[in-house]
């Protein structure tokens, strides 16, 4: 006979850690998204004053380097955001929610920092 051994079942630490890191990937991935769709101008778009050196939103590459620099500041921080929800949710799963909070305040300091 053959007999079917149910899968062992997460334990609660991971299940408390999920939500928070999955949560953590989502607004990081809707920040960097809102960052380069809505955030970042376009470089015809913009007035740009006839000096030297150009300011960086008046040139294709100055806006390119300056979201590179904004996204890598985003994920930097939800990469620690993750960490420190997997530590927080093994002793206190509700405060792991707090670091998702974290990233939406990069995202929207990213996202202000893009204002000329």
């Amino acid at each position: 006979m053959d007999t079917v051994t149910p899968a062992p079942a997460r334990p609660a630490a991971a299940r408390a850690v999920a939500g928070p890191v999955l949560a953590t990937a989502l607004v990081a991935a809707a920040a960097v998204a809102a960052l380069w769709l809505l955030g970042l101008p376009q470089p015809h778009q913009q007035v740009c004053p006839a000096v030297l050196p150009v300011p960086w939103w008046c040139s294709a590459e100055g806006v390119r380097a300056h979201g590179l620099r904004l996204t890598g500041l985003v994920l930097a921080v939800a990469g620690v955001a993750a960490v420190v929800a997997v530590r927080l949710g093994r002793r206190w799963p509700r405060a792991a929610w707090l670091p998702p909070l974290a990233v939406c305040l990069a995202g929207w300091a990213a996202y202000g920092a893009t204002t000329p």
